[in-house]
């Protein structure tokens, strides 16, 4: 959004006051004071001469355009529009003016939105590869993985980026394999995650000996998904299918059109899993993991090792980090495996995740994720 613009010093005294004092649209700075003030539009204050506005005694005023030395106020039903919830009073001739700055600056400051924010940037040589194989089945069910997002604007967009990293496992026995990953963004109230918005995709691959053929989604809008299909034909070497596929690579989540967060910390959580034909589980894709930063074991959740924080003793650290009211700064980050948790199952994401479940065993994460919020 435009912000009103503004200038130093923007002060003047009405010369010709709006007619009637409380319902008129227009009013008079003294000569050559018009040039003093900013481009309109923007919100000026106006109260009594030999005193300091207050409540009481002042009105804010929606100045729209500016004629030399003539302001026109913002239009509304009478008595004139209020502004900011001030009250609407009788100007007078001499009554000062100035475009100062009121609440309405910093509110639309707020508001201003940016377009594209990534939370962490990866320190040269201190990548590394969350994986997520070692925490879900890899049939029929899986593991949420949930990790912080710090958002120091308001931000708009319509996907995030996040980097992974993949390969692909032929054979020759014939198997299909469908990949459901499920992503939704929360928030974090008292002990408690809540859900903001979520959506999901699929992907279909089909193996026959060494070939291997995949249906994939290549677009996605506020319609759904395109689709389209890969087919790597005779594959003579596991090696051949393997760096084909294999590698970093990049994925855009999208929840269906564009969305806004205000200021404040949010987490992003990922559920995949697959579901076979065919019998042979080891088949197809794996995902290895998602790249992002190794994480210095202070900030680990749910570990006392390395270094422990001044004027804490190991045995204390220990003991508060076991407490979920107190993080001492670690990351509230890992898996979510309690398939008891309710709404979640191992294979949809919950509406609530309570942050207990993030403490129990084989729930530690090591790496933060890499993301990108974009607006495309």
């Amino acid at each position: 959004m435009a912000l009103d613009d503004y200038k130093n010093f923007a002060y003047s005294t009405v010369a010709t006051a709006p007619s009637p004092a409380t319902t008129g649209f227009t009013l008079v700075v003294q000569s050559g004071d018009g040039a003093k003030f900013p481009t309109p539009p923007f919100n000026a204050t106006v109260w009594p001469s030999g005193s300091q506005p207050t409540t009481a005694n002042a009105e804010i005023v929606r100045v729209t355009s500016i004629a030399t030395d003539t302001f026109t106020l913002s239009p509304g039903s009478d008595p004139r529009a209020q502004q900011e919830g001030s009250s609407v009073r009788s100007i007078v001739v001499g009554d000062q003016v100035a475009a100062t700055v009121t609440a309405k600056l910093f509110t639309d400051l707020e508001a201003n939105y940016i377009n594209s924010w990534s939370p962490a940037i990866a320190v040269s040589a201190g990548t590394g590869v969350q994986t997520l194989a070692a925490n879900s089945s890899t049939t029929g069910t899986g593991s949420i993985y949930a990790f912080p997002m710090t958002i120091p604007f308001p931000i708009k967009f319509n996907q995030v980026i996040i980097a992974q990293s993949q390969s692909y496992m032929t054979s020759n026995t014939a198997a299909s394999n469908t990949y459901f990953s499920n992503f939704g963004i929360y928030s974090m109230t008292s002990n408690t995650m809540a859900l903001i918005s979520s959506s999901s995709f699929s992907i279909l691959d089909s193996n026959s000996g060494v070939s291997f053929t995949s249906n994939f989604p290549t677009s996605t809008a506020t319609s759904g998904y395109g689709y389209g299909n890969g087919n790597l034909g005779a594959i003579t070497a596991v090696a051949q299918g393997s760096s084909y596929v294999a590698g970093a690579r990049k994925v855009g989540l999208q929840f269906g059109g564009e969305m806004s967060l205000s200021a404040g910390m949010y987490w992003l959580a990922l559920l995949t899993y697959r579901s076979t034909a065919g019998g042979v589980s080891s088949i197809g894709f794996s995902h290895a993991g998602l790249i992002g930063q190794v994480i210095n074991p202070i900030n680990m959740a749910g570990s006392a090792s390395g270094l422990n924080p001044l004027g804490f003793g190991p045995g204390e650290f220990a003991q508060s980090n076991v407490d979920i009211s107190g993080w001492n700064g670690r990351f509230i980050m890992g898996f979510v495996t309690n398939t008891q948790q309710a709404g979640y199952g191992g294979t949809r994401l919950p509406s609530a995740i309570e942050l207990a479940n993030f403490q129990t065993a084989n729930t530690i994460a090591t790496v933060l994720p890499l993301v990108s919020l974009v607006s495309t």
